[in-house]
């Protein structure tokens, strides 16, 4: 029980919880504080980072190329637009 409230959890609850639900409680809290220590050393680790790491990858999502390339271009678009250019492909 020691453990089961130093995880975060109900106290009032733990004796009405089944060994199942129990071993699925305990493994979302040790997913949860495992989560948390990797946050807090990524936020320790960022200002050391020469390149900063896209939103994406830092929080363990698959990067479409072809998304991340159309976000890349409209970005692009947009500059070019704020300084009145033609287009990408004139010098």
């Amino acid at each position: 029980m020691t453990a089961y409230v130093a995880l975060g959890l109900d106290a009032a609850r733990f004796w009405g919880v089944t060994p199942r639900l129990l071993k699925l409680e305990m493994d979302g809290a040790e997913a949860r504080l495992r989560r948390d220590r990797e946050l807090t050393w990524w936020g320790a680790m960022l200002p050391h980072l020469k390149k900063p790491v896209p939103l994406e990858k830092f929080m363990g999502q698959k990067v479409d190329p072809a998304t991340r390339a159309a976000a890349f271009n409209a970005a692009w678009d947009r500059v070019d637009r704020a300084f009145n250019r033609k287009g990408r492909s004139q010098p």
